[in-house]
């Protein structure tokens, strides 16, 4: 769909009050931006992003929960590679996974998390523990790593059932979303300016100042 299209559809709906069809359009742009948010929140592409997230929602985790551990996940081992974590660079080092970085020098999520699964499943449960303790795994992540032996076909199914999202399309409904915001000011600052030309007009001769003084 071209950006012109969308534009079109989106000032459609809100000059009509809003259709089912344009709050849907609405609300896939707003969360369009936000996983674009997440994403590079995470240093991450929107794919790869959503595919990891997806991977989580297959196991149960929502959206939302999904997303902010991805997020907190990136901070976690940024945070470690740049030397201001050291008890998780001890636990990696001793289970033997690597923070993994990409050419840029930022942290590969991804790829340090398949580093981690491929251990995570054979530690003992009391290792599983200091594992988790020391990266701050959420519910969600640590229900992932406990299935590291199956990540690969999670994430193949976070494509196939849709969960894994197209950044080019992710980034024309986050496009619109800043159309749709745009278009919204303007129709406040229109009736702004309409309310106030009306009230100036009505108090220009000051009739009404001086009625409200006389019933003071």
């Amino acid at each position: 769909v071209g950006r012109f299209g969308l534009s079109c559809a989106a000032a459609y709906g809100l000059g009509k009050g809003g259709t089912a069809a344009a709050d849907a359009l609405k609300q896939a742009a707003r969360s369009a931006y936000d996983l674009d948010i997440s994403a590079k929140n995470a240093g991450m592409r929107v794919d790869d992003f959503s595919r990891l997230s997806g991977a989580m929602q297959i196991l149960g985790a929502d959206s939302q929960a999904a997303h902010a551990s991805v997020e907190g996940l990136f901070k976690t081992f940024n945070d470690a590679a740049a030397g201001n974590n050291s008890g998780v660079l001890a636990v990696m080092s001793q289970i033997g996974a690597q923070i993994v970085k990409n050419k840029n020098g930022t942290v590969d999520v991804l790829k340090t998390i398949e580093s981690i699964a491929r251990i995570f499943p054979g530690l003992r449960p009391e290792m599983q523990k200091t594992v988790a303790d020391a990266l701050g795994l959420t519910p969600e992540t640590l229900s992932l790593m406990r299935e590291g032996n199956r990540l690969k076909e999670l994430l193949a199914k976070s494509d196939k059932f849709g969960l894994t999202v197209d950044p080019a399309i992710n980034n024309q409904l986050t496009e619109l979303n800043q159309t749709i915001n745009e278009l919204g000011a303007a129709w406040d600052g229109l009736k702004n300016r309409t309310s106030q030309k009306v009230s100036g007009a009505v108090l220009s001769d000051g009739s009404v100042k001086d009625g409200l003084e006389g019933v003071e």
